[in-house]
């Protein structure tokens, strides 16, 4: 054991001290295979996915999800929400923004499991960086400034600069240029001789370009020169960054001296800047603006050629992407350099283009502002959904709690007593086949029957005196309400499905340790559309799995996925549990009532087992055709 630890602890510290990435990673995936201890692989995983979080998802899709089953395991909590956090950059990265917000609203709700709401200014940053992308600038803004004042409440000066810069820049997208002054100031205020030198670039070049806007063109060009200054400091060691910057930074002044007329030194720093952009062999259409910028100097002094060929250069690396701003403002420029050279058919041609390229953009950002105000209503009607559920769950428990004062007082009516709660909790469920209702009314009769039944043969045997009764009645109704709380169809037309079962994973979790993984992959769109049947019988088969799971096979992991293939919904299930001999699956009342569910829809069920092989269980419930394209 210590031979192992000395071993995992020098890849360690092999990963922090070289600067080759690769040999970083090398070293990390090398610790996790000689780790002494699940939680020091947790601790290794976690390194190698902070490294690798600007990479595509795909290539780090089996190292993600070891290390979310190591998390799972461990119950650690705050790792998974951290893994999350990672992945979902790496989705951003791809431009694959839904599954990015998909993995950051799973790692809050890591966070707000453990209660520390300090930690989710990285997550609300991350988000607010994922909206802005998508042109969702006020959802931007308001996931930003949430993250503000949570490192304002910890008192983390970087941080708060740095969220200050990032503000600046989303209302500067949505060219509101004094609230982005606001901003930069309020950042500016709080920069000292100790503030990182990338927290003081990012505010100068903010302030340039605000500058820019305002036509203060003598002070936007000492910012961004001020911005330099400090890039040169940051990125002495790493030439393809601080090219990276010196050639936007140019191309930013060259814009500013276009502007002011000042046609040579515009033509000098545009093209600095795309000696810099070839000095790293950027693509072309990382050059465009130092094209246009070329383009408009050279007209500027009349070098009619020069300007052309760097317009049609701008032009053409723009030709085959989506970036309407760019192709606008391209066109644009084209269009007045083929009318003052009176060459009205190329004049024409690309004011048809600008026109098509600008009404896209204006097409653009209308799409934008409704989908955001959808996202802004869904969210506010979720809010209002999770408020009336929580009402609408107290005052069910008051309603049961009441219940079991009723049942405390009865002794020989015992029976009597529990057919009435029976038929309360069924008189509230919406109208399902006679088939189903059957087959609850018999488990809960049975059970019921049962129970009844051991209490008062064992008060009877052992002579028990009424207060030792009345004890016994009163454990017994405790069990009682335990089970009607799990075994009650709830209504899933006013609940949602994943709703319902994350309840009942909580309410197996209260009497066992398990780790219970639900993936839920039903729209709610699709979700509204299915019967009230079909949804029943998902909540009841996933139910009896975990029971299963819970109460017969020992698991410690349980895993159930959920989604939609193209003509069935499929539930698959595995655990960790001690299995079963496959012949003798028949005798398992649960896996009975789950193939009785089958047979309604005329479904299919398989399963996979063996003694100490855990047990897996894939469930097709068939659509009607009319789902089969959705």
């Amino acid at each position: 054991m210590m031979k192992q630890l000395i071993i995992f602890s020098f890849a360690i510290l092999m990963a922090n001290h070289t600067n080759a990435q690769y040999q970083k990673l090398d070293s990390l995936y090398r610790a996790t295979q000689i780790a002494p201890n699940d939680s020091m692989k947790l601790d290794a995983y976690l390194k190698i996915l902070n490294i690798r979080k600007f990479e595509n998802p795909d290539s780090v899709r089996e190292t993600f999800h070891k290390a979310e089953l190591l998390a799972l395991k461990a119950n650690n909590l705050l790792a998974k929400a951290n893994f999350h956090t990672n992945f979902a950059i790496n989705f951003a990265t791809n431009s694959e923004w839904d599954s990015a917000l998909h993995h950051l609203n799973i790692a809050l709700i890591q966070l707000d499991k453990l209660g520390l709401e300090n930690n989710k200014a990285r997550i609300y940053s991350n988000i607010a960086g994922v909206y802005r992308s998508r042109g969702y600038y006020k959802l931007a803004a308001e996931y930003q400034f949430k993250s503000v004042q949570i490192n304002e409440k910890v008192k983390d000066t970087m941080l708060i600069i740095g969220g200050f810069n990032t503000l600046a820049s989303i209302y500067y997208d949505m060219d509101n240029y004094s609230d982005a002054l606001k901003y930069a100031q309020k950042a500016r205020l709080l920069i000292s001789p100790n503030t990182l030198l990338d927290r003081k670039a990012v505010n100068n070049i903010i302030y340039g370009a605000v500058h820019y806007k305002l036509l203060n063109y003598e002070q936007a060009i000492d910012y961004y020169q001020q911005a330099k200054i400090d890039i040169d400091s940051i990125y002495r060691q790493n030439k393809v960054m601080a090219y990276y910057y010196y050639a936007s930074l140019y191309s930013n002044m060259a814009d500013v001296y276009n502007s002011s007329q000042q046609f040579k030194a515009a033509l000098a720093n545009a093209q600095t800047s795309l000696n810099y952009y070839d000095s790293i062999n950027a693509a072309d259409l990382a050059k465009y603006t130092s094209y246009i910028n070329l383009g408009k100097a050279h007209k500027g002094l009349k070098r009619k050629a020069e300007a052309q060929k760097y317009l049609m250069f701008a032009y053409k690396s723009l030709q085959n992407t989506k970036d309407y701003i760019g192709l606008d403002v391209a066109t644009q420029e084209l269009a007045k350099f083929y009318e003052s050279e009176g060459n009205y058919e190329g004049a024409l041609r690309f004011n048809q283009l600008y026109k098509q390229y600008s009404d896209s953009l204006k097409s653009l950002k209308t799409n934008n502002a409704i989908a955001e105000l959808n996202i802004q209503y869904e969210t506010e009607k979720k809010e209002a959904e999770n408020a009336q559920l929580k009402l609408g769950n107290e005052l069910k428990e008051a309603r049961i709690s009441r219940m079991i004062q009723l049942l405390l007082i009865l002794s020989l009516g015992f029976v009597v007593g529990i057919a009435g709660f029976y038929i309360y909790i069924i008189s509230k469920q919406h109208k399902i086949s006679i088939q189903m209702h059957e087959i609850e009314k018999a488990k809960h009769y049975k059970f019921f029957h049962e129970l009844g039944n051991e209490a008062i043969v064992e008060a009877d045997s052992q002579n028990i005196d009424g207060k030792k009764l009345s004890n016994k009645i009163a454990k017994l109704a405790k069990e009682i309400r335990k089970f009607a709380k799990m075994e009650y169809s709830p209504n899933l037309d006013e609940t949602s499905l994943e709703f319902q079962l994350n309840d009942t994973i909580i309410n197996i979790k209260e009497s066992n340790n398990a780790q219970i993984a639900l993936q839920y992959r039903l729209d709610a769109e699709l979700e509204k559309k299915l019967s009230n049947e079909i949804k029943q019988s998902i909540y009841r088969i996933s139910q009896e799995l975990f029971n299963n799971g819970h109460k017969y096979s020992g698991a410690n992991l349980m895993s159930i996925l959920i989604y939609k293939s193209k003509r069935n919904i499929v539930i698959q299930y595995d655990d960790d549990g001690i299995g079963t001999d496959k012949e003798t699956i028949t005798e398992n009342k649960g896996l009975r009532y789950i193939q009785t569910y089958v047979k309604i829809f005329k479904g299919n069920m398989q399963v996979e087992t063996a003694p100490q092989s855990g047990f897996s269980c894939i469930v097709e419930l068939p659509l009607p055709i009319i789902y089969w394209l959705n």
